[in-house]
């Protein structure tokens, strides 16, 4: 119960943070320096006795301490947190000058934080570099086993290697924690379609466009989908509302169903 009255919010947490170390600033102050307009005053003459004795002294000191060491730790986790956040929105907004450093500093230094380790990754990956990427996935599994993103990330790795199988166990993985992630979903469609399985490819791939269905590529994706399932009307009815989405390459699909053509004439 007490936990759910505790801050979420960083300013919050941040301000409670400062609160606690007051708190054991003023305690250690009374505690040592016993200043007089306190302790001549009538109703702290039980606390008067028992600071004389030695030991409850230096336990009230301990407690300062200790409120004073679990505030600054609280300030530097916030402090980390706040820049880890800023690192992950300047990613996903293409910004990513200095990230991967600074990344590499963060993780390093709190390698307890996963999504520092998957978000650093993913940008291992956009690079081509699939070793460092599978490495810094595998980190954030240790810091966390209930990080999807870890999992997705771990998928993409291995279908950017083509290991296709290895890569649909990764992100089954994902799936199983975060079921309604539509990326994930789609990541599965494509992984499931290069491995053959059309009928698995169409079933992820209509799950991802139900999260997520103005999305062009999911629609485009799709399409193809339904071309190789033989499900041409449907196939039909997202060609067309790939194209109202303004799709980028209406070409490819064209392209994509007439190989499929040539392999199923073969």
């Amino acid at each position: 119960m007490f936990l759910s009255y505790l801050p979420t919010n960083n300013s919050e947490r941040m301000i409670l943070a400062y609160f606690i170390i007051i708190t054991g600033t003023l305690l250690a102050a009374l505690t040592f320096l016993k200043p007089t307009f306190f302790w001549e005053h009538a109703k702290t003459d039980y606390l008067k006795r028992l600071l004389e004795e030695k030991g409850a002294t230096i336990f009230l000191l301990l407690v300062s301490v200790a409120f004073i060491a679990i505030g600054l730790h609280s300030i530097t986790r916030i402090r980390t947190e706040r820049e880890l956040e800023e690192i992950v929105a300047a990613y996903k907004n293409g910004k990513t000058e200095n990230a991967e450093e600074r990344l590499v500093a963060l993780s390093s230094a709190h390698p307890h934080y996963y999504l520092a380790w998957t978000t650093l990754g993913n940008i291992y990956l956009d690079n081509d570099n699939s070793k460092d990427a599978i490495a810094c996935f595998n980190n954030g599994i240790k810091a966390n086993e209930e990080s999807y993103e870890s999992y997705s990330g771990l998928g993409r790795a291995y279908a950017q290697r083509r290991h296709f199988t290895k890569a649909k166990e990764e992100y089954l993985k994902a799936n199983a924690l975060m079921p309604n992630e539509w990326s994930v979903l789609a990541n599965l469609a494509a992984v499931y379609n290069e491995l053959g399985d059309v009928k698995k490819a169409v079933e992820y791939g209509e799950k991802a466009l139900l999260l997520n269905p103005d999305n062009a590529a999911l629609c485009a994706n799709l399409s193809i989908y339904y071309h190789k399932d033989k499900q041409f009307d449907k196939r039909d009815q997202l060609f067309e509302k790939a194209e109202d989405l303004d799709y980028e390459d209406m070409q490819s699909l064209n392209d994509a169903y007439e190989i499929s053509n040539d392999s199923l004439k073969k």
